[in-house]
């Protein structure tokens, strides 16, 4: 019996815009959390949440809305390297 390899695929289309909605409104309720009930949970959350968690739902969020022209960029500049 032959074994086949399976190999991830890489999200794309509607399933990459959903996960990463999906990744985005998780976050976005750390902030809230942070936001909310900071001096019952104490200092080092209301640090992973500034260094790590905002950064990344900023960075999502830009990927989000300009996401096309971004790969178009990307695609265009590689283009004129090869």
């Amino acid at each position: 019996m032959a074994t086949m390899k399976i190999t991830p695929r890489k999200p794309r289309g509607r399933r990459q815009r959903s996960l990463q909605r999906a990744v985005h409104l998780t976050l976005g309720l750390f902030l809230l959390v942070e936001l909310y009930l900071s001096p019952l949970l104490g200092p080092g959350f209301t640090t992973t949440v500034q260094w790590l968690v905002a950064p990344v739902v900023v960075a999502s969020g830009i990927a989000m809305w300009k996401g096309q022209r971004i790969r178009h960029a990307l695609r265009a500049r590689a283009a004129r390297h090869a």
